[in-house]
């Protein structure tokens, strides 16, 4: 008797353990809908999510900050003190002072964090040469990298990502920078005709890998799946186009996600075709197109996935000309980032017609006590200047000005944070830099470490806000 019991035990255990795992894949892949049937096919229409692949094998497990933590972390009692560094890691060069005469010229920052907790800066470098990837009059730009340890008061050397170009038909520019969950960094870039090609040639994604924290680079290759894919399927009313430049965004499950900028011709007939890739990177499936009804839009980010799984797009204005050039706005209504809606939070704000960046700072779904996202933007409706912070506490209904970083004139900018709750940034900047003022895209990169309560300094006593470490009992997953 005492045997049979045993065994039916045995059998109720290992009947939760299955139930368990098959419930718990489905939260931890929200790409895999309810109604995917046995061939992995989906049988929503509007879902433009055909060949995603399965969930990434093992789970992502949320890191735990207590182990291996480095001294420079900012322990808790310092985050109720305003606590910032900065320093230029690329800094550009003119002759003589004379901006018509560029020397050495650094565009494009991204950043991001490696599962080491380091530091990881790129940059275009753009040689003698003020244009881009497939502009006429570019040269032979080369993405370079620089790495910091120690959360970045030291900063290694350049590193170019091979192999190095020679002309601007072979240069690679534009870059996406993602830290995989098993560890290797992906950086996609324009290349070939870019997205101008006035140098001739068709745009081109490239992509580069490192698997030993960013010291070494394979060489450039085009990137895998159908983002290369222009004139078919999604990409069918479209001819050119490249990532649009920064950080990407890693959802809690591992899957990277980042947007194109994509066009047919050089009219105003853009979009935003939204990429995603659930194997860290070594293959790229185009998931859906997010396009407005009325106006123009530019280079999309995403942003992160919000706490009902839905995804937040943030869009450059578009058309630097423009009267109005507020931030434009798009969160998927269903399927993770099938499709999409436009939307117009309280406190909008302008991008000066800019790239610009946000990322998901805290959610409650991660046993934080607030939600919080955190955005930089160039605040001005008439030129490029005016770098300035924003917070939104109800995942981007409204936002929020905290403080201008650089009130002169800047340029694009990045974001990341670390795992103690500092926040990580890298931007163009021609204010207070030394550099010559002009209108010509002039900037030294800068590098910022800061944390929350530094960016809510200027606001009233009762509205200055500073990080708190999670409760990790109350952690749920998507």
């Amino acid at each position: 008797m005492k045997k049979k019991y045993l065994i039916l035990l045995i059998s109720i255990v290992i009947g939760m353990l299955i139930f368990g795992a098959v419930s718990c894949s489905k939260r931890l892949n929200p790409f895999l809908p309810d109604n995917v049937n046995s061939s992995g096919g989906n049988s929503h229409e509007n879902n433009s999510g055909n060949g995603i692949v399965p969930p990434i094998n093992p789970p992502i497990n949320f890191p735990n900050v207590e182990e291996d933590e480095p001294e420079w972390f900012l322990p808790p009692e310092e985050q109720i003190k305003p606590f910032m560094e900065q320093t230029i890691i690329f800094r550009s060069e003119v002759e003589n002072n004379n901006p018509n005469k560029p020397k050495k010229i650094y565009r494009i920052p991204g950043i991001t964090v490696s599962e080491k907790n380091t530091i990881i800066a790129v940059a275009d470098y753009r040689k003698d040469s003020y244009e881009d990837v497939g502009f006429s009059g570019s040269k032979a730009i080369d993405i370079v990298v620089r790495r910091s340890t120690d959360g970045g008061i030291n900063w290694g050397t350049e590193i170019t990502i091979p192999p190095i170009a020679s002309d601007n038909k072979t240069a690679h520019g534009d870059s996406l920078f993602f830290s995989c969950a098993n560890g290797d960094l992906v950086v996609l870039c324009a290349a070939g005709g870019g997205y101008a090609r006035e140098i001739g040639g068709q745009s081109k994604i490239m992509i580069s890998r490192s698997t030993d924290d960013g010291l070494n680079w394979s060489d450039w290759e085009l990137a895998k799946g159908n983002i290369n894919d222009f004139g078919q399927g999604l990409l069918k009313d479209y001819d050119r186009g490249f990532v649009a430049s920064g950080t990407g965004a890693r959802l809690a499950n591992g899957t990277l996600m980042g947007a194109m900028l994509v066009n047919k011709g050089t009219k105003n007939n853009t979009a935003a075709a939204v990429i995603v890739s659930t194997d860290n990177g070594h293959s790229w499936t185009v998931r859906s197109i997010a396009k407005r009804k009325l106006g123009t839009q530019d280079e999309p980010k995403v942003v992160t996935q919000l706490n009902d799984g839905r995804i937040l797009l943030s869009v450059r204005s578009g058309n630097w000309r423009a009267t109005v050039k507020n931030r434009v706005w798009f969160r998927s209504v269903a399927d993770i980032g099938s499709s999409w809606e436009e939307i117009t939070p309280n406190g909008n704000f302008y991008d000066g017609a800019c790239n610009a960046e946000g990322i998901l700072f805290t959610s409650t779904k991660e046993g934080y006590s607030r939600n919080r996202l955190i955005h930089l933007a160039l605040d001005s409706n008439s030129d490029r200047r005016n770098l300035t912070a924003f917070i939104s506490y109800n995942e981007g209904e409204s936002w929020k000005k905290l403080r201008v970083l650089n009130s002169g004139r800047a340029g694009y900018s990045a974001l990341a944070r670390l795992k103690d709750g500092t926040i990580v940034s890298l931007a163009e900047e021609q204010g207070g830099q030394g550099l010559p003022e002009t209108s010509k895209e002039l900037y030294n990169i800068v590098f910022r470490r800061f944390n929350l309560r530094w960016l809510t300094d200027n606001l009233p006593e009762s509205d200055k806000d500073f990080y708190t470490a999670p409760d990790k009992t109350l952690i749920r997953r998507w």
